[in-house]
C-alpha cells in the first residue's frame, strides 16, 4: 500500500507539472487538444485490449508456482496485445480523418490523429509487461517503472512542446508509454527463465487466451463506456464551442477525477478485499459499508468544501489566468464529487459481490444521462452545463448505487451516516450558492467550513480508530484544545 500510494503521489505531481508547463505555454486550446488525444489513447488501449491485460494479471497470480505456466501466460498475453496493437494503430491511421472530423469537426488534425495509434501501440505493449510484474507481486519493480517511466516520458514531451508547441502535443502522447515499455522490459528481463522451455501448439496458446478474453471482457466493457463517454463529451465540446472551451473542461475535469480519484484508489487498498470476504454475511457487510461511508464523508468533506470556494485559487496554482472559465465548472462537479464519494462505499458492493451485469447497469445509470444532457444543452448554454450535468448524475448513481446495495446486503443508512451525507450536502451546496453570487465571500466561508468539518470530522476518526503510536499527537491535540477524546 505504501509503495503503491507513493507511486500515486509521484504520479500526479509529474501530472501537475505537465499540466502547468502546458497550461502556460499553449493555453486552454492545447490542453483540450492534449486531452482528447489522450482519451482516444486510453479508449483504443481499453477496446484494443480485450481486458487481457486484467485478467491476465489474475491467471499469472494463479499460475506463479509453475514457471511453465506463467512463462505461456506472458507470452500470450505479449502476442496478443502486441498483434491487437497493430491492427488498432493500422485501423486509427486508416480512419483517422473520419476521426478527426467527429472529435474536431474537421479533417486538420487526421496525421495527429493516426500518430495516436502509435502510443495505442505502444500502451499494449507496456500493459502486457506490467501485467506480469503485477501478477508475480512485484510491487517494487512496478512502481519503479511507473515512476521511471512517467518522469522520462514527462521529460520528453516538456522538451517536445517546448520546441514545437502544439505539433510536439503527439510527440507527449507518445513519449509516456514508449519510456514505460523501455523502462519496463529493463526489470522484465530480469526476472528468472522458466528451466524448461516447453513448444507450444497455437492451440495451446489458443486454449489459454480465450477464457482470458471471456473474463477480460467485463472490464473491457466497463472501462471502455467510461472512456468513451468521456470521448463522446469532449468531442462534443471541441466540435459545438471550439478547442478553448475543451481546455476548460479538461482543467476542471482533470482536477476533479484526478485528485478524488486518489483518495479512493488509497481507501479501496484495504475497503474492497474486507468487504468480499465478507460480502455474504449481510450484517457485517452493511456494518463495514456504513463505517467505509462515514470514514469517506470525514476525510472528503473538508477537502470539497475548501475547493468549491477556493476554485479561483486552485485553477491559477495549477493552470493560468486563462482558466478562469473553468471556475464554475469545477465548483458544479465538485458539489458532484461530495455524491460520487457517498455512492463509492456503495457501489464497489456490486463488485465484491460480482454482479457484472448490475455493476454495468449503475454505470450506465451516470454515463447515459451524462451524455444525454451535455450533447442536449451544451450549444445552448455552454460548457458549465458539464458541470450541472455531473452532479445530477451522480445524484442519479447515488440512488441506484444505494438501490443496488439494498439488494446485495439489505443496506440501510445507520444514524451518524445520514447526518454526516446531510451536512456534508448542505454545507457543500451552501458554500457553492455563496460562491457562485459572492466569490470573496464563498471563499471565506469554504474556510472556515473545511477548518470546522476537518476539526469535528478528526474527533470522530480518532474514536473510530482509537490510540495508537500514528495517532497518538493528534489525541494529544484534541486533549489541548480541551476536547479530549474518549480512548
Amino acid at each position: 500500500m505504501t509503495v503503491t500510494g507513493g507511486t500515486q503521489a509521484i504520479g500526479i505531481v509529474l501530472s501537475i507539472i505537465r499540466m502547468k508547463v502546458l497550461a502556460l505555454l499553449l493555453g486552454p486550446p492545447g490542453v483540450g487538444v492534449l486531452s482528447i488525444y489522450t482519451n482516444l489513447q486510453t479508449t483504443g488501449v481499453t477496446l484494443a485490449g480485450l481486458g487481457l491485460s486484467s485478467s491476465g494479471v489474475r491467471q499469472i497470480a494463479k499460475s506463479k508456482g509453475t514457471a511453465e505456466e506463467v512463462d505461456l501466460v506472458r507470452r500470450v498475453i505479449l502476442w496478443a496485445n502486441a498483434l491487437q496493437g497493430v491492427l488498432a494503430m493500422a485501423l486509427v491511421w486508416i480512419f483517422r480523418d473520419a476521426i478527426s472530423n467527429f472529435l474536431f469537426d474537421g479533417p486538420g488534425y487526421g496525421t495527429e490523429v493516426g500518430l495516436v495509434g502509435i502510443a495505442i501501440f505502444l500502451s499494449l505493449l507496456s500493459a502486457s509487461q506490467t501485467a506480469l510484474l503485477r501478477g508475480l507481486r512485484r510491487i517494487g519493480d512496478l512502481g519503479r517503472v511507473t515512476v521511471l517511466g512517467a518522469l522520462a516520458g514527462t521529460l520528453v514531451g516538456i522538451c517536445a512542446i517546448w520546441m514545437f508547441g502544439m505539433d510536439g502535443l503527439v510527440a507527449l502522447v507518445i513519449a509516456q508509454p514508449l519510456t514505460a515499455v523501455l523502462v519496463a522490459s529493463y526489470f522484465t528481463r530480469r526476472l528468472p527463465p522458466p528451466t524448461t522451455r516447453v513448444a507450444r501448439r497455437p492451440a495451446d496458446i489458443l486454449t489459454v487466451w480465450k477464457p482470458m478474453v471471456q473474463l477480460g471482457a467485463g472490464f473491457m466493457i466497463g472501462g471502455l463506456a467510461s472512456s468513451g463517454t468521456l470521448l463522446l463529451v469532449r468531442g462534443k465540446i471541441a466540435s459545438d464551442l471550439g478547442l478553448d472551451a475543451a481546455g476548460q473542461f479538461a482543467a476542471a475535469w482533470g482536477i476533479t477525477v484526478t485528485y478524488v480519484g486518489f483518495m479512493l484508489n488509497a481507501m479501496s487498498m484495504d475497503y474492497y478485499p474486507r468487504l468480499a470476504e465478507i460480502i455474504e454475511d449481510r450484517d457485517q457487510a452493511r456494518s463495514l459499508m456504513n463505517e467505509q461511508l462515514q470514514i469517506g464523508l470525514l476525510i472528503g468533506t473538508p477537502i470539497l468544501v475548501a475547493l468549491i470556494g477556493l476554485a479561483p485559487l486552485a485553477i491559477r496554482i495549477l493552470y493560468s489566468d486563462q482558466f478562469d472559465d473553468a471556475v464554475t465548472l469545477l465548483q458544479w462537479q465538485t458539489l458532484g464529487n461530495i455524491l460520487k464519494l457517498s455512492s463509492w462505499s456503495l457501489s464497489i458492493s456490486v463488485v465484491a459481490a460480482a454482479r457484472s451485469r448490475m455493476y454495468l447497469l449503475m454505470e450506465a445509470s451516470f454515463l447515459i444521462p451524462f451524455v444525454f444532457l451535455c450533447y442536449v444543452f451544451l450549444p445552448r448554454y455552454g460548457v458549465d452545463v458539464a458541470g450541472i450535468a455531473f452532479l445530477i448524475c451522480y445524484a442519479i448513481y447515488f440512488l441506484t448505487a444505494l438501490s443496488m446495495a439494498r439488494r446485495i446486503a439489505d443496506f440501510h443508512f445507520e444514524s451518524r451516516s445520514m447526518k454526516l451525507l446531510a451536512i456534508s450536502i448542505v454545507i457543500g451546496g451552501g458554500v457553492l450558492a455563496l460562491s457562485l453570487t459572492f466569490p470573496l465571500a464563498g471563499g471565506i466561508a469554504a474556510i472556515v467550513s473545511s477548518l470546522g468539518t476537518g476539526f469535528v470530522g478528526g474527533h470522530i476518526l480518532l474514536e473510530k480508530v482509537g490510540l495508537s503510536r500514528y495517532t497518538a499527537p493528534m489525541f494529544r491535540f484534541y486533549s489541548f484544545v480541551r476536547w479530549p477524546v474518549s480512548d
